[in-house]
């Protein structure tokens, strides 16, 4: 795992952190197939809706995102499993030019400037929109 670090905390009051100074970690994924369908995608967990994925990036497709978010939220749950999850815990994180969703420091995505484009709106008031999902989407699946 690449760990990467960042320089200031700015907290918005009412909803998500937004840091430049917080550690991340971009957990590696297994081997995931690259799915040629360009259609938008909602990605989510036990039928929850978390993020709409509408833009590709490089040769990943919307679906193949959601796959890869898929194995990231595994990983993070399986990593916050003797410690419940807070909503707090859900941050957005601007790190030289990317802007990133990440659950206690675990990257879960990347929010792309085609992302932004695709849904009308700038990356980081998009990273707001999807921690706000995610936070809320988490504590419904969360195992108690």
């Amino acid at each position: 795992m690449k760990v990467l670090a960042v320089i200031v905390v700015l907290g918005l009051v009412g909803g998500p952190r937004v840091s430049n100074a917080q550690p991340m970690k971009m957990m590696q994924v297994g081997n995931i197939v690259l799915l040629q369908d360009t259609g938008p995608v909602c990605w989510g967990i036990g039928g929850i809706p978390f993020i709409y994925v509408r833009a590709s990036s490089g040769k990943l497709s919307p679906i193949t995102r959601s796959e890869v978010y898929d194995a990231r939220s595994v990983e993070i749950l399986n990593e916050c499993s003797t410690n419940p999850l807070k909503p707090r815990d859900v941050k957005v994180l601007k790190w030289k030019g990317h802007v990133f969703v990440t659950v206690r420091g675990l990257v879960l995505a990347e929010v792309l400037p085609q992302d932004a484009s695709a849904a009308g709106t700038t990356r980081l008031q998009l990273a707001k929109e999807w921690a706000n999902s995610v936070r809320n989407g988490l504590m419904q699946v969360e195992p108690l």
